[in-house]
């Protein structure tokens, strides 16, 4: 069986990579999913965020500008070719620090970041819940862990699991409720939780949870 890392590079090489912001649905979705996450919680000055997997870096020049230069901001993914997109777009910011890895894999200490970001991705984790309990250790006290993901209440995403499973990368996607009980199993307390269906057969979700 291949290493995650090669499953992920393989898929995400540099042509997807660099097809990833062009599609026109996929680049509304990820605007709207990006603008989802600032009204769950938006960075002040002087947050220190991780936004794990960074992708090609589209939600991390917002978060950039929001927390200045007082603050910091970690990148990570698996993918090299997408964080070559990255970090083409975040050069110009000396606040941001990328990194090749898996999250289990970094060297952050516990209690290092007061917010993480998980956009569009929960469904690439074989054990979200593993992933999860990670990101409550690597937050502050009341540091707050924000997930977008499709929403798999939908019939579209059901009948999409059939297709996703021809996709290495794919792992599983999960009910709103779903996600919300892994965060609460790995000790958070639910702040928010939306949902939102821009289309008439499928939508995604949004919750914060708060490390306590």
């Amino acid at each position: 069986m291949k290493e995650l890392r090669e499953v992920i590079n393989n898929y995400y090489n540099e042509r997807n990579a660099e097809n990833y912001d062009n599609n026109i649905r996929w680049r509304t979705y990820l605007k709207n999913t990006y603008d989802l996450a600032l009204r769950l919680d938006e960075p002040r000055k002087g947050d220190i965020i991780l936004d794990v997997p960074i992708g090609t870096g589209g939600l991390s020049c917002k978060l950039a500008n929001l927390i200045g230069n007082s603050g910091r901001l970690y990148g990570v993914d698996l993918s090299g070719a997408m964080l070559k997109k990255a970090k083409d777009k975040l050069k110009y910011y000396d606040n941001v620090l990328l990194l090749e890895n898996r999250i289990d894999n970094t060297h952050y200490k516990q209690g290092s970041f007061n917010k993480i970001f998980c956009l569009n991705s929960l469904h690439h984790f074989k054990d979200p819940g593993d992933f999860i309990g990670k990101c409550f250790n690597l937050l502050k006290r009341n540091g707050l862990l924000i997930v977008i993901d499709f929403d798999r209440s939908y019939i579209s995403m059901s009948l999409a699991e059939i297709i996703f499973k021809f996709n290495q990368t794919h792992a599983r996607s999960y009910r709103r409720e779903e996600t919300e009980g892994l965060l609460v199993e790995n000790g958070f307390k639910i702040k928010k939780a939306v949902s939102e269906k821009p289309g008439l057969f499928w939508g995604y979700y949004g919750i914060v949870g708060e490390k306590i």
